[in-house]
C-alpha cells in the first residue's frame, strides 16, 4: 500500500513538473564505491562522488565520503547505519561563482533484495537527519525519507574467467520526502530515474555506466530543476574473511 502511494505521488510530481517552468541542467557524476567485507554478515560501505555541471563546467556537489556499516540480517534483508560529509555549492546556477555550503548527514536504512532467475529486485527505505549550513554560518535541520525501487536484469553471464561475472541492465527510481526548518511547500522534494549497464568482470571490480533524470523543486517556488546526468560508478570489493 505504501509503495502504491509513493508511486502515485511520483506520477503527480512528474505531471506537475511537466506543466511548470523548468530549468534544464546537464551534469556529470563520477563515483567510487568501496565495499569492505569484515565477516559474512558485516561490511563497511564507503562512497566518494564528484558531481559537476558541464557546459558550462562548475562544481555542484561532493560526497566526501558517505560511509556506513551494513549488517546482513538474512539472505534478503540488510540494515545500514552511517554518516555523510556533504559539500554543496550554491547557487544552483553554473554561470554564477560557487559558494561552499556544508551538510552533515547521519543516515539509517533497511534494504530488501529478492532474486527471481536473472532478475534481482531491490527496495530500500532510508532516513536522513540533515544539518545544512546557511549563509550566516548557522545550521538548519531537515529530515528526509528516501524510497528506492530497483531491478537488475542479467543478460550476459560468465564472460570472463571470473565464475560470477555478469552484465546487467540496471533500472531504478528514488523518491524523496522531506520536512524541516526551511521547508515551505516542497515536502515532496525530488525524484530520480536511472537506467544503466552494470558489469561485474572480476572478484574485486564492477562498473556501472548510465543516465539519470533528476527532477527537483526549487525551494519556495513552483519552478523545477530538470537535470540530465551521466553517471559512472566504479565498485571495488575487498574481503577480510576470504568469503
Amino acid at each position: 500500500m505504501f509503495q502504491r502511494i509513493i508511486f502515485v505521488l511520483s506520477v503527480v510530481f512528474i505531471h506537475q513538473a511537466a506543466r511548470s517552468q523548468n530549468v534544464d541542467q546537464r551534469l556529470l557524476w563520477l563515483r567510487y564505491y568501496n565495499t569492505l567485507n569484515i565477516t559474512d554478515r558485516l561490511a563497511i560501505h564507503t562512497e566518494i562522488e564528484e558531481r559537476r555541471y558541464f557546459l558550462p563546467d562548475r562544481q555542484h556537489q561532493r560526497l566526501l565520503p558517505r560511509i556506513g556499516a551494513q549488517y546482513k540480517m538474512n539472505e534478503t534483508v540488510y540494515g545500514n547505519i552511517g554518516f555523510t560529509y556533504f559539500q554543496a555549492y550554491a547557487p544552483n546556477d553554473p554561470k554564477q561563482p560557487a559558494q561552499l555550503r556544508l551538510e552533515l548527514r547521519p543516515h539509517q536504512y533497511i534494504e530488501f533484495d529478492h532474486y527471481h532467475g536473472r532478475l534481482r529486485f531491490q527496495q530500500r527505505f532510508m532516513t536522513e537527519q540533515r544539518f545544512l549550513e546557511q549563509a550566516s554560518g548557522d545550521y538548519h535541520f531537515n529530515f528526509r525519507l528516501r524510497i528506492l525501487n530497483a531491478v537488475l536484469i542479467d543478460f550476459l553471464q560468465g564472460f570472463t574467467a571470473y565464475e560470477k561475472s555478469r552484465m546487467s541492465i540496471h533500472l531504478q527510481n528514488e523518491t524523496m520526502l522531506q520536512a524541516g526548518q526551511v521547508i515551505t511547500n516542497e515536502y515532496f522534494d525530488q525524484t530520480r530515474f536511472y537506467a544503466g549497464i552494470d558489469s561485474r568482470w572480476s572478484k574485486h571490480w564492477r562498473l556501472d555506466l548510465g543516465a539519470m533524470l533528476w527532477l527537483q523543486q526549487v525551494p519556495a517556488s513552483t519552478v523545477y530543476f530538470r537535470r540530465f546526468i551521466t553517471r559512472i560508478t566504479l565498485h571495488h570489493y575487498f574481503s577480510l574473511n576470504n568469503a
